[in-house]
């Protein structure tokens, strides 16, 4: 067995080449607990006297406290050492940490001796003892100095502008700046994988702004997901304007100030500011970026595309296409070259060959063919043997979902309840649709009164746990379900019907094997319920809270598949119509009103307070001005739940006489007005009216309209 003092040399003497060749390496360390402590300690007093720093991701030891919990808390900031030390690997941990790393550092994993096999791990390990580039440290074996090949940086023949690296950063501070000085409503977006140099040059642009403006004072504000995502651009602005005051939340120089702001307070105080900054924009709710969009004209939104904690190609597909209804002359660059370590770096390849961050969906020249298109389900086995196809399946769910993690991949090969289907043509194979089902219930007995008892929480039995505990379906266990965990169709086959097909399948398959529903559970807009809708899904729940992931609420659709969990479903379905009029006022006042009118077009008018004589009368003496607003408010919300529930597309007619520009508009405000009760103010703002008497008068045309019409 190696000395300590041998490790040492050993490292002492291989660290500086992998610093001099910029770049960063996994080691791992094979060797009883005992032996990768003492490991662990030697890089921690190597780094430590070279002033580096240290992370440990698992069980704190006496040299270094341990993190178990938040490793989003590092991610922004840089490490020269991770310790991953975990007994279970997290995949998303492992990753994400391996991008906080600087030029010259290490992933210093310290491999269980009872490391668990299974698919997803067998993976990993292939991957990681395959690579020549990681080194493999055991008690009897220390790896050749030499190993390390020296590559030279590329340096740029001139000398480059604000203190720029690279000339993509360069170019990416110009355009910042533009966006600060130039049009206004002309918004960037600013994407790079990490490691880019990307917050560096937010903060760049930040200084230069600083440093040159004299008058009026200059207010910058940032915002991200957290302030610990934002280390690096307060301590690159620190650094760059050196005369300048950084306290927790906020940077002054002079009269001058860049202050950080969660998004909930920016939107809700709506602060005046030259410039506004949205970094890592993907980990924010788009309908929320959205908002920002609509009020604040000079704004850079700033993500990682290809983020060690996951990939948001789907951010950026989904978000620039949005941004583009608000602001045409939006403008989007992307930076590739990397900064914090050399192109190749062979960490970085590894990272992204192991979790498939490098996989593209390559969209084939030919046309889509109905009649072409199949659809089949594929064994976890296959995909291990295939990793063609597993590249492909993991492509698709990247390229249509706002991030793939890790953890996603470790679900595909690793989770016995999950089953893939995949759609593809016939001509070529190419896989174009995916979906994950989870297959649920039928729990043991035990289980079952756990849940009961609030005791546990089962894995995998996400809607009949739902049921039991939140809708009181009793025999919710007794069931069978195939929830939909995921669905993805690539961008070229969107909007030919292939997701629906896809579902025909999934419900076909399912039926023949006796499963009683098919269900889902997504983050809930217009038009995602819109799709469940036409594929003969129910809304049976909305939560009464926001998910904080993507800022909506998360709704539960079912399909029955028999006759028995259709009288289930139906039941609950009608609770849930007979109970959203209580709710519209209250934690669903803020709710798109899109969404309401969508929601309500599949209910049933038997389900909701009947709408009698007396209330129909009080409409019409409401429309014909002789009733007070307050004395017919119940009869008009009656009325307008009953009218949304018709299914029916309402005519442009309907808006003659009033100022609303389309018939959906003027629905809209129906909901706002009758239904969510917003604040004649909130109202005025939304619609452009002039306060209370307007609305009520364009409310009476429009009621006016719906009855003759």
């Amino acid at each position: 067995m190696h000395s300590t003092d041998e490790v040492f040399q050993w490292l002492s003497s291989w660290q500086p080449d992998i610093l001099a060749a910029y770049e960063r390496r996994l080691i791992i360390a094979e060797g009883d607990l005992s032996w990768q402590n003492q490991i662990a300690e030697i890089f921690y007093n190597y780094y430590d006297e070279h002033d580096g720093e240290v992370f440990l991701w698992g069980e704190s030891q006496s040299y270094l406290t341990g993190n178990i919990k938040n490793y989003r808390h590092q991610l922004g900031r840089e490490n020269d050492v991770v310790v991953f030390a975990e007994p279970d690997f997290h995949p998303d941990a492992f990753a994400a940490l391996s991008g906080t790393i600087k030029a010259g550092g290490v992933l210093l994993w310290l491999k269980p001796s009872t490391c668990k096999t299974s698919l997803f791990m067998q993976r990993i390990i292939d991957h990681f003892t395959l690579d020549p580039d990681v080194v493999q440290l055991t008690p009897t074996m220390l790896p050749k100095v030499n190993t390390v090949k020296k590559s030279a940086l590329e340096k740029q023949s001139t000398a480059l502008k604000h203190g720029c690296v690279t000339l993509e950063q360069q170019h990416a501070v110009d355009s910042i700046l533009r966006v600060a000085s130039g049009h206004r409503n002309r918004p960037l977006v600013l994407t790079a994988d990490r490691g880019r140099g990307k917050s560096t040059a937010l903060a760049l642009a930040s200084a230069h702004l600083l440093l040159q403006t004299t008058q009026p004072p200059t207010t910058i504000i940032i915002c991200a997901p957290t302030i610990n995502a934002i280390t690096v651009f307060f301590q690159q602005l620190s650094l760059h304007c050196p005369q300048g005051t950084l306290t927790k939340d906020k940077f002054i120089f002079q009269q001058h100030v860049v202050r950080f702001i969660p998004i909930d307070v920016l939107l809700e105080t709506k602060p005046t500011c030259q410039l506004l900054l949205v970094d890592e924009a993907a980990a924010i709710p788009v309908h929320l970026l959205s908002t920002v969009a609509e009020h604040f004209k000079r704004i850079v939104f700033s993500s990682t595309q290809h983020g060690y904690e996951g990939a948001g190609r789907g951010f950026a597909i989904k978000f620039q296409r949005l941004l583009a209804n608000i602001s045409p002359q939006y403008r989007a660059i992307h930076i590739q070259q990397p900064i914090r370590w050399r192109e190749n770096d062979p960490l970085e390849t590894l990272i992204y060959a192991t979790f498939l961050f490098d996989c593209h969906h390559e969209p084939l020249p030919i046309k889509h063919n109905a009649s072409a298109q199949r659809f089949r389900f594929v064994n976890k086995n296959e995909l291990t043997r295939d990793n063609a196809l597993l590249t492909q399946i993991f492509a698709v769910l990247m390229s249509a979902h706002y991030k793939t993690t890790p953890s996603d991949l470790k679900l595909l090969l690793d989770n016995e309840a999950v089953r893939i289907v995949i759609g593809y043509q016939k001509e070529n194979c190419s896989v174009n649709a995916v979906a994950l089902i989870v297959e649920e219930g039928n729990a043991s007995n035990d289980d079952v009164a756990s849940v009961i008892n609030h005791e546990k929480q089962l894995t995998n039995q996400f809607i009949p746990q739902y049921l039991l505990r939140h809708l009181s379906v009793e025999n919710a266990f007794k069931y069978r379900y195939w929830r939909i965990n995921r669905i993805a169709v690539t961008e070229g086959m969107q909007q030919l019907g292939v997701g629906s097909k896809l579902l025909s399948f999934v419900a076909t398959e399912a039926k023949q094997l006796s499963v009683d529903f098919v269900s889902t559970s997504f983050s809930a807009n217009q038009a995602i319920v819109s799709f469940w809708q036409k594929n003969g899904f129910t809304i049976v729940n909305l939560g009464l809270s926001k998910v904080q992931a993507s800022g909506e609420h998360a709704a539960l659709m079912l399909k029955a598949l028999n006759d028995e969990a259709k009288q289930i479903e139906l039941a609950l379905a009608e609770q849930f119509y007979r109970k959203i009029a209580f709710y519209l006022p209250s934690v669903f006042q803020k709710l798109p009103a899109s969404l309401i009118r969508q929601l309500m077009r599949t209910g049933k008018s038997r389900w909701l307070p009947p709408l009698t004589s007396t209330d129909n009368l009080v409409v019409n003496a409401f429309t014909d001005k002789k009733m007070q607003f307050l004395q017919s408010a119940f009869s008009l919300q009656l009325w307008t739940l009953h009218y949304l529930t018709n299914d029916k597309v309402a005519a442009e007619d309907i808006i003659k006489g009033t100022l609303f520009s389309n018939a959906e508009i003027a629905l809209d405000f129906m909901v706002v007005k009758l239904l969510q009760q917003q604040s004649d103010a909130n109202i005025s703002t939304v619609f452009s009216f002039s306060g209370k008497k307007q609305i009520q008068q364009q409310l009476q045309i429009l009621l006016h309209n719906l009855i003759c019409w």
